[in-house]
C-alpha cells in the first residue's frame, strides 16, 4: 500500500475516534436537556423550558416541577407522560388549568424536536459502528441521513427554546400565564447542536471520501512477470569424441622415411 494511502487510513481512524469521543458528552448533555424537571435530584429541576412568572412552577420537555410548602418548601417533580392533569396538580399543589397548558406545550412539535434529534443521533452512531465491518453503500447513506437529520432537529429545538417566550406571548396567554425562559436548558440545547454539527461533519469526511473507498477495495494491476531466458548448458567434460576420418583424397607430399 502506498505511503499516502496508509496516512489517509490513519487519519480516518483518528477522525472516527474523535467522533466517538464527542458522542459521549453529546449523549449526556442531550439526555439532561430532555430529562429536565423529571426528578428532584440536584440540578435537574433547574433545567426547564419555561417557568410561570411569579411562581416556582416550571416545566421541561416531559416533566414538571413545583416547590410545595411544608417540609422545608421541598421541590416536587413529576413526569407528564401518561399522567392526568388532576393527578399532577394534586401532587404539585397547583391548578389543573396550568397543568393543561403545560401538557399542551409539551405536545407541540417544537418541543418534540430534541427527542427526534436524540433518536436520530443514536441511530447514526450505531450505523457508523456497523460501518467498521460492513462497507455498504446503503449503510453509508443511512449514517449520513440520520446524523444530518439530528443536526436539523437539534437546531430547531435550540431555536424554539430560545424564542419560546416571545412565541408564547403572541398567543392566547393571559397575564397569569406569563413565562420566563430557562437559561440552563438553552445553553444545553445550543451545546448539543454544536456537538451534533461537529460530529456529523467529521463522519461525513470519512464516509463520503472516494479515496477511502478505493483504498478499501484496491484494483491491483501488476505487470506480467517476465520469463527468464533459457539457460545454456555447459559443454561436457573429457576428451572430444572420436569421429570418422575426414573424407577426400590424401594430402600430397613425399612418402615418410625418404
Amino acid at each position: 500500500m502506498p505511503i499516502w494511502a496508509e496516512s489517509f487510513l490513519k487519519a480516518s481512524e483518528t477522525v472516527r475516534n474523535v467522533a466517538y469521543g464527542l458522542s459521549i458528552p453529546h449523549i449526556i448533555i442531550s439526555s439532561l436537556a430532555i430529562g429536565g424537571c423529571t426528578s428532584a435530584n440536584a440540578g435537574i429541576p433547574d433545567i426547564f423550558v419555561a417557568k410561570f412568572a411569579g411562581t416556582s412552577l416550571r416545566f421541561g420537555y416531559i416533566g414538571i416541577c413545583n416547590n410545595v410548602a411544608g417540609n422545608g418548601n421541598r421541590t416536587v417533580c413529576a413526569s407528564t407522560l401518561g399522567s392526568s392533569a388532576s393527578f399532577i396538580s394534586d401532587n404539585l399543589s397547583t391548578t389543573e388549568d396550568a397543568i393543561r397548558q403545560v401538557i399542551s406545550l409539551q405536545n407541540s412539535a417544537s418541543l418534540l424536536m430534541p427527542v427526534i434529534s436524540w433518536i436520530s443521533f443514536g441511530l447514526g452512531i450505531l450505523s457508523l459502528i456497523c460501518l467498521r465491518r460492513f462497507r455498504w453503500t446503503g449503510l453509508v447513506k443511512s449514517t449520513q441521513l440520520f446524523l444530518w437529520l439530528s443536526v436539523l432537529t437539534s437546531f430547531t429545538g435550540a431555536w424554539a427554546v430560545t424564542y419560546i417566550v416571545a412565541a408564547l406571548a403572541s398567543v392566547n396567554f393571559r397575564a397569569k400565564f406569563a413565562m420566563e425562559k430557562g437559561p440552563a436548558l438553552i445553553a444545553l440545547q445550543w451545546t448539543t447542536f454544536a456537538l451534533d454539527l461537529m460530529i456529523t461533519c467529521l463522519v461525513y469526511v470519512i464516509t463520503a471520501s472516494p479515496i477511502e473507498e478505493k483504498i478499501s477495495t484496491p484494483a491491483s494491476k501488476s505487470p506480467p512477470a517476465k520469463s527468464a531466458p533459457p539457460s545454456k548448458s555447459p559443454p561436457p567434460k573429457g576428451p572430444p569424441p572420436k569421429g570418422p576420418p575426414p573424407k577426400g583424397p590424401p594430402p600430397k607430399g613425399p612418402p615418410p622415411g625418404s
